[in-house]
């Protein structure tokens, strides 16, 4: 009889492996092209949603990266005189962003300084060297000084989210996107990135300049270059479901063992 309980006990395991889900990933990334404008620059990043013919859906994990290059910075004095004052250039890279599947997971918040003299709270970006000819980063100065009907240029000056100063959660999808994290494993938010066709995270960036003790005086000239990427990661499980072929024959000889074993025993 322990032969007996033995053999369907293997048996039984057997077919307990045969149903043990499986965790997998799928993933799709898109890119946006570089666009030149000198204010806003529109983005509409379109992603695949997940399939459910794959298996059930168990979280969402989206990668987005924003960067944005000022290749003219300029600050021009429209008095007479010298001025020595604080000057600062930032883009809102998620301005009116939506995610058309679930707006709830949007990416909000992402203020970048391009250029700063200390009036921003992250000042570690950007030169403040009074130069004539274009000049790339730098260390930062407390203000700048424009003569009289002059302009100081600076630039290119290259900025992103994923940039340290601004605290944001980033991390690397499994297509190798780097950018800003947002992850979803609520079931019933998950279940609007369900289906056979894509949504879009959407947003325009927005150029701000900010002066203080010019008197209205420092005009700002900025012309920039900007592109995204995104990456949603699907995770997903697929069950095993019916065992297959060899479990059946395994359990199927063990019964038969099990049958003969049993007719020895009545003898």
């Amino acid at each position: 009889m322990k032969n007996l309980r033995r053999i369907l006990l293997t048996s039984a395991a057997a077919l307990g492996i045969a149903s043990v889900a499986s965790a997998n990933t799928i993933s799709y990334v898109t890119t946006t092209p570089v666009n030149n404008q000198s204010t806003e620059v529109s983005y509409n990043l379109v992603l695949q949603k997940f399939d459910s013919s794959l298996g059930t859906l168990t979280g969402v994990t989206i990668y987005f990266y924003g960067t944005e290059t000022s290749s003219t910075l300029d600050i021009k004095n429209n008095s007479g005189g010298t001025i020595t004052a604080d000057a600062v250039a930032s883009v809102n890279l998620t301005s009116s962003t939506t995610n058309t599947a679930f707006n709830s997971d949007r990416f909000l918040g992402e203020n970048v300084t391009v250029f700063d003299t200390g009036l921003a709270t992250n000042s570690a970006l950007g030169s403040c060297a009074n130069s004539a000819t274009p000049i790339t980063g730098g260390a930062n100065c407390t203000q700048v000084t424009v003569l009289g009907g002059a302009t100081n240029h600076y630039g290119p000056i290259t900025v992103a989210n994923t940039d340290s100063p601004y605290g944001l959660t980033t991390g690397t999808g499994s297509l190798g996107t780097f950018g800003v994290v947002k992850t979803d494993t609520n079931s019933s938010n998950i279940l609007n990135y369900v289906g056979t066709g894509t949504f879009s995270l959407t947003g325009t960036t927005v150029n701000a300049t900010t002066q203080s003790g010019a008197g209205g005086n420092f005009q700002f000239t900025q012309i920039a270059n900007a592109s995204f990427t995104a990456e949603v990661d699907y995770t997903y499980t697929v069950p095993t479901g019916t065992p297959e072929p060899a479990t059946f024959a395994l359990f199927g000889g063990a019964l038969l063992g099990a049958g003969l074993l049993r007719k020895r025993i009545l003898r």
